[in-house]
C-alpha cells in the first residue's frame, strides 16, 4: 500500500523514506522481526551517515548508544557509509571495529536505493578481554577518557551474543 501511495504520488526520496518510516506495515515487519529474532531493525535513509540518530528508528546497542552519546563516532560513521556503499544490491553484513556485526539489505524505489534496513550490533562470541584491549585502544586514541571507557567497557561486555549460524 505505502508502495502504491508512492507512486500515485511521484514522491521524493525524502518524502517517500517518510511515509515507509511511518507506514503500519513496516512497524509490524519491523516489530515481528525483532520478537522472531530478539534483534532490532532499524530503517535508515540512504545517503544518511553522519548524524545517525537521526536516519534510524528504533534503539541500538548499550555499547553503541553509549560511544555516540556524545556525537557520532568516527568508527561508526566508516562502517556506517562502507555498509551503505556495499548493500546497493544485495545484503551485506561487516564487523564494526569492536567486532559487533551489522547487516544492511537495501531497499529500492524508483530506480534507487531510497533506505536500508539495518540490523546487528552484537558479537558472535562471548567478548574476552584481550578484545577489550584493542577496543580501549581504539577509543584512547579517539580521545575518550578512563571513566568512559569502563562505562564503555561494561556496555561492551553486556553487548548481545547471537549464534553465528543463528545471525546469518
Amino acid at each position: 500500500m505505502w508502495c502504491q501511495r508512492m507512486l500515485d504520488h511521484d514522491l521524493d526520496g525524502d518524502k517517500a523514506f517518510e511515509l515507509l518510516r511511518e507506514c503500519s506495515l513496516f512497524r509490524t515487519y519491523q516489530d515481528a522481526f525483532m520478537v522472531a529474532t530478539g534483534l532490532p531493525l532499524h530503517l535508515m535513509r540512504a545517503g544518511c551517515i553522519d548524524d545517525m540518530r537521526k536516519c534510524s528508528s528504533g534503539g541500538t546497542n548499550e555499547f553503541c548508544r553509549t560511544l555516540n552519546a556524545n556525537g557520532t563516532c568516527s568508527c561508526c560513521i566508516d562502517t556506517n557509509r562502507k555498509l551503505q556503499r556495499e548493500a546497493t544490491e544485495d545484503v551485506v553484513t561487516l564487523s564494526c571495529f569492536a567486532g559487533l556485526r551489522e547487516t544492511a539489505v537495501p531497499i529500492h524505489y524508483a530506480g534507487r536505493t531510497l533506505a536500508f534496513l539495518k540490523t546487528g550490533e552484537v558479537l558472535l562470541s562471548l567478548p574476552k578481554d584481550r578484545d577489550f584491549e584493542h577496543i580501549a585502544g581504539v577509543l584512547l586514541g579517539q580521545g575518550k577518557s578512563g571513566a568512559e571507557i569502563s562505562l564503555l567497557r561494561k556496555a561492551y561486555f553486556d553487548s548481545p551474543v547471537v549464534n553465528g549460524a543463528r545471525y546469518e
